[in-house]
């Protein structure tokens, strides 16, 4: 009996013939497997693999089911890591989303804030500004109100002027009348009396020129008087005039104040 390894097969031909003539002493089958590395055991071992291949077959058999059921089971896991994969990529992916989209949220939430202070702060300036230029407005009108009195203190001296003035006028006009009576009466006893002298007439004359130049004199001052009365009503008219709208103007001011 022969074994002879075939290569391409991986198997072992066994092969009985005859005896013969013994030959030249060389490896045996068993020893043969061994040194060219095909085979691992004892030769006991070797004996019980050659009279049962089936049950090696067999065993091979089911180590390749096993094999295969195994391979089946890691595709079936690889599947599901697949997906739990998947399933955890698009999670990921949705909280990015919300992220970004709550980042954009926080951009337009904080430039409206950004706005609205700004806003404030220009409210700020225009009421700051508002309250220096009422301010100045009261100030202005205090002074304005100031000058309105001295103007209305030099309307009321200019009118009490004025009635003095007209007053002397009137009196000065009442002695031009005393004198043109007076040298009326002179006049009409010269004539009367035939015998009177002609410087008396001529002195007559003199005071009776007198009488009309005090005349004419009073007249004008009466005029000027008038006139000065009448500048100093129109003065204290718009002195008048001036207070009141310095008092409105400070009422104006007060409310611009207290509203700012």
């Amino acid at each position: 009996m022969r074994a002879t390894f075939i290569q391409e097969t991986k198997r072992y031909v066994v092969t009985i013939s005859q005896l013969g003539k013994p030959g030249l002493k060389g490896e045996s089958a068993y020893e043969y497997a061994v040194r060219t590395g095909n085979y691992v055991g004892t030769q006991q071992e070797w004996y019980v693999a050659l009279t049962q291949p089936s049950t090696l077959a067999s065993q091979a058999i089911i180590d390749v089911n096993v094999a295969k059921q195994a391979t089946q089971e890691a595709t079936q896991e690889a599947t599901m890591a697949t997906t739990q994969l998947t399933a955890i990529v698009d999670i990921v992916n949705v909280i990015a989303q919300n992220a970004t989209e709550a980042t954009t949220t926080a951009n337009t939430a904080t430039a409206q804030a950004n706005t609205a202070r700004d806003g404030a702060n220009t409210a700020t300036t225009n009421a700051n500004t508002a309250a220096t230029n009422a301010n100045d407005k009261a100030t202005a009108t205090e002074a304005v109100r100031l000058a309105t009195l001295i103007e209305k203190d030099k309307a009321v001296t200019a009118t009490t002027n004025a009635d003095t003035a007209t007053v002397q006028a009137n009196t000065a006009r009442d002695g031009a009348n005393t004198a043109t009576t007076n040298a009326n009466t002179a006049a009409t006893n010269a004539n009367d009396k035939a015998t009177a002298t002609e410087a008396v007439r001529l002195a007559t004359l003199i005071e009776k020129d007198k009488a009309v130049t005090a005349t004419t004199n009073a007249d004008t001052a009466t005029v000027q008087a008038n006139t000065a009365r009448d500048g100093a009503n129109t003065a204290t008219t718009n002195a008048n005039t001036a207070a009141t709208n310095a008092n409105d103007k400070a009422t104006a001011t007060e409310a611009v104040r207290l509203a700012t």
